[in-house]
This record gives C-alpha cells, structure tokens and sequence, in this order.
C-alpha cells in the first residue's frame, strides 16, 4: 500500500510525513496499480513470487456499507470458520473487517482469532497483558525444516479498551464503542461492526492499543517495515531462523509461540528488519476520504 506516515530510520530518528510502502491490510476501497504494465515490469519475472504485483491507495467512501444481519439464529455467512466461533461476519457485498488496523493515532487489534478455541478453556489472544508482542503475517513452506515467516505488522500491546474496570468488548454490542473517544470511530465502523453484525452470539473480545513511538513499552514500539515510496515493491519481512528470533515456526495458522521474552524478540526483529533494509513505519495517516 502506499501511505503517508511516519518511520523511524536506521540511525533511530523519526522522519515525519513521508510517502512510504508498506505491507498491511485494507479490506476497503482502494484505487490500484499494476506494476506490470510500467516500467517495472521488466523486473517482474525475475523477481519471485514474493513481490507485489499491485500497488493499493487506500480511500474512504463518503458513506461507509450498512453492517448486515445476522440470519436465524444467529447464523451468517462468515468469512472465519464457524466452528471456531459462533460470532458473525459479513460477507453480503460490503466490507470484510480490517484487524490489526495500523491507521491513525495507534495501531488497534481485536478480531482476529480471538474466537473460542475448541479444547481450550481460554483464548491466549484475549487475555493478553502490556507489553505482549504479536508478529501477524503468514507463514510459507511446506515442511519442517523449510518453514519461514513473513511479517506485515510488529504489534505491541499499549493498552487495552477498559469499561468500568472491565476488560473486554461483548461482540453483541460492539457499536457502543463509538461512545468512546479513545477508540477509532473508522475502525469501529469498517471493521468491529462489519465483523459482528446485529443478532451475533455475545461472545467477549479484547480491544488493544499498540503501543506508541511516542509511548513505547519497555522501549518498545508497534511498527510495519516501510521504504520509501520509490516506484518499486518489496518483499515482506523475512524471518527464518528460530534460533535466532525465539518464534517459533512449525506452529499451525492459530499463533506462534514466542520461545523468547517479548523485548528479545522484539528487538532481534527490529535488527532483521534493519538488516533487511526496511524501517519502522509507526504512524500511518487515515486514508483520504471522498469528497
């Protein structure tokens, strides 16, 4: 996607209100560019499978898709597995939810696997406390031993939503937070209410907060490897060695256990990413918004 934001660079400083790229997720309108068809698409074959071949520029509509409803019993069609939560998404034509959400003042997180989990009395993901680190991305190859991971956002729990010394969001109810300031309205909209519709089973969720360049934890921060926007795409962020970071990497899809404490893995990340040539992207400006 292209963006304009800001990244802290190799040396550590911040450098404010630059056009940059950077891997992440949008499940909103979009305008697009096929690289293909200019001039790097000489490059485009030999480059691997791991290069984009569009460039996204996000945009907000004027009106944001009405959420939907959820049918009879509260049954819908859903773009997560229903036997991993009985909550609803939409899948009607309008927009599917985007988690984590990495726009705006701080990056938020509080869909994404954190329904019930069979077998287990808790989720991990919705009791996680300050200073968690969550790597999202995907994993590629077929075979232990051939397994590595890609990363598009370094998510490091800030803060949590807190209601009256409560912990957590009711998936039933989820458009009261927009009574609440310190809460994203856009997200709310485009994402919470688009993944829970009216008429879903009340199941609790946990709402976080990214922690800030501006506000890290334990000199933490959550970022997304960025470049400058040059014309050109770029890989993810690749990590392979599970030594060296501390994830683990032959996991299924659900999560990847951090064999290391949080601020080791952290920063061994923040040194990959470095290495790799990327720099921390850790604001991102709200998409434009139709006129």
């Amino acid at each position: 996607m292209l963006c304009e934001g800001d990244y802290v660079d190799n040396n550590g400083d911040l450098q404010k209100n630059k056009s940059v790229t950077v891997w992440g997720e949008w499940e909103a309108d979009s305008d697009s560019v096929n690289w293909e068809a200019g001039d790097y698409s000489a490059n485009i074959k030999n480059i691997g499978k791991r290069f984009p071949k569009y460039l996204f520029k996000p945009y907000i509509r004027k009106e944001i898709p009405p959420k939907a409803e959820s049918g009879e019993n509260g049954k819908s069609t859903c773009s997560i597995d229903i036997e991993e939560s009985k909550a609803c998404c939409s899948d009607n034509g309008g927009y599917q939810n985007t988690d984590p959400f990495i726009f705006g003042d701080n990056f938020l997180y509080g869909i994404c696997k954190q329904g019930p989990k069979k077998g287990f009395k808790k989720n991990k993901l919705t009791e996680l406390e300050v200073g968690s680190v969550i790597l999202f991305g995907n994993r590629i190859g077929k075979r232990k031993g051939e397994f590595k991971f890609e990363i598009d956002t370094v998510f490091v729990v800030g803060d949590y939503f807190v209601d009256n010394d409560h912990k957590y969001y009711y998936t039933d109810e989820v458009e009261k937070l927009l009574d609440y300031p310190q809460v994203n309205s856009d997200y709310v909209k485009m994402s919470l209410m688009l993944a829970y519709p009216k008429g879903c089973k009340r199941e609790k969720r946990r709402l976080y907060f990214g922690a800030t360049y501006d506000n890290p934890v334990n000199g933490m921060y959550s970022f997304s490897p960025v470049r400058e926007y040059d014309g050109k795409g770029f890989e993810k962020l690749l990590i392979d060695s599970e030594e060296e970071t501390g994830v683990s990497l032959g996991l299924n899809r659900n999560w990847k256990k951090l064999k290391k404490d949080p601020q080791g893995v952290w920063e061994t990340v923040r040194k990959k990413s470095r290495r790799q040539g990327y720099f921390e992207g850790v604001r991102f400006e709200m998409p434009r918004r139709e006129q």
